[in-house]
């Protein structure tokens, strides 16, 4: 493909940015909008997306599909993966077992106690009905082929029940970015809850 080729793709606008959304603190409203859009797509109880995956921050303005794909550039397949209630939650104590949540989730809130030894550090959890999650129950999760195979060390997701959802990770965000308002503002409602004394609210 020669240069001028390349630029007509990347150069093509998607969506607008209503304000710059940067990769920073705990949680952030650019991995909210990725989990959402995966979720959305790929008609899933649950989306988690690992914060290894979101590669750039996103500026204010037009955003074009070579902006969208610095965000996103692995070109990772979206799965549908059931899980029960115990994996479920066994990928969230996962993702808290560092310092700060290592994804961001979209159906799903959190609440967890960085003080107590990882494995044991979600004091509840909250789906988007208002349910909580049962151990034994069947869920249904938006992932990236990558952690779909145990990356990233989400060992207990491989080899569960899946489908391909039919298109990159990629994609969905911008198939999602199509039919959201414009311009468009990033989530700010709060899904992972650090626990500060310990008990669950």
């Amino acid at each position: 493909m020669d240069k001028l080729a390349i630029e007509t793709i990347t150069g093509r606008p998607v969506t607008r940015v209503g304000k710059e959304m940067r990769r920073s603190g705990d949680e952030y409203g650019l991995g909210r909008l990725i989990a959402d859009a995966q979720r959305n797509i790929a008609k899933t109880d649950v989306a988690m997306v690992n914060n290894g995956g979101i590669r750039a921050d996103l500026g204010a303005g037009v955003a074009t599909y070579g902006d969208l794909f610095r965000v996103e550039p692995f070109q990772n397949r979206l799965l549908r993966v059931v899980v029960s209630g115990k994996v479920l939650t066994a990928a969230l104590e996962h993702a808290v077992r560092g310092d700060r949540p290592d994804a961001h989730v979209a159906g799903i809130e959190v609440w967890y106690d960085p003080r107590k030894p990882s494995g044991r550090r979600i004091m509840k959890l909250r789906l988007a009905d208002g349910r909580g999650v049962d151990g034994d129950g069947r869920y249904t999760l938006a992932v990236s082929d990558f952690l779909g195979s145990g990356g990233g060390g989400y060992a207990m997701l491989r080899g569960l029940p899946s489908g391909d959802v039919g298109m990159t990770d990629l994609d969905a965000l911008i198939q999602y970015l199509s039919v959201l308002r414009q311009p468009i503002s990033p989530p700010d409602d709060a899904r992972w809850h650090r626990e500060a004394g310990g008990g669950a609210r």
